[in-house]
């Protein structure tokens, strides 16, 4: 059984429940007690062996971050560090619910989060009023945003901040409290949602005999 000791987004790429992380205990006494338990529960550790038997979602949402080129990436992060710089111009296919939304929310104490899934470039905003702002808020809301895509997108996997070069995960009610307003966020879904990655998601579909809706086909 691996034990892992290292950057904060080893556990984005390991399988569920297949890795000892080292982050997870408060000193090595601890973790040692937690090897022992498991030396002598045989039903535990072989929770740790079950990923063997076959892929689940969240390992298929990570194979899908290969789709986008490098190519893409590079573009992508090109047009971020001149939107940074020059500031957000407001284009793109989501700009019309962006402003309807800040204009219902116009002079209110609901924070403005951005997000985007992984691999794209255009944000969809969202909000958090103050009270409702836990990690469960902000992914009904990434999940609000995203419920008009057809086919519909999985669950979310992993979400972290747009500028963060470890890409740590969120996963903490005070994480969330603690983004600033107007924070930028990217999502790994567990079945993606841009039409560009979409020839995965007809893979998926056919994969596990799901039906795609009729005259839908990716570009």
């Amino acid at each position: 059984m691996p034990i892992y000791h290292g950057a904060p987004n080893g556990k984005i790429f390991a399988p569920k429940h297949s890795t000892i992380f080292a982050e997870d205990f408060k000193s090595a006494a601890d973790m040692a007690k937690y090897l022992k338990y498991l030396d002598k529960n045989n039903t535990a550790y072989l929770e740790y062996t079950k990923w063997k038997e076959g892929p689940d979602e969240d390992w298929l949402a990570l194979m899908d971050l290969s789709i986008v080129h490098s190519a893409c990436r590079f573009c992508i992060r090109s047009a971020d560090i001149d939107r940074k710089q020059v500031g957000e111009v407001l284009t793109g296919p989501y700009i019309n619910d962006n402003i309807d939304l800040a204009l219902r929310y116009e002079g209110t104490n609901a924070k403005l989060i951005k997000v985007r899934e992984r691999g794209t470039f255009y944000m969809r905003w969202i909000y958090l009023d103050k009270g409702r702002d836990s990690f469960d808020d902000l992914e009904t809301a990434i999940m609000d945003r995203y419920s008009t895509e057809n086919p519909k997108v999985g669950r979310v996997h992993t979400v972290y901040k747009l500028w963060d070069r470890k890409k740590t995960p969120i996963h903490s009610d005070s994480e969330v409290r603690g983004l600033i307003d107007g924070e930028e966020l990217e999502i790994i879904f567990t079945k993606p949602a841009s039409l560009d990655r979409a020839h995965y998601t007809k893979w998926y579909y056919k994969k596990h005999g799901l039906t795609l809706p009729a005259g839908w086909e990716p570009r």
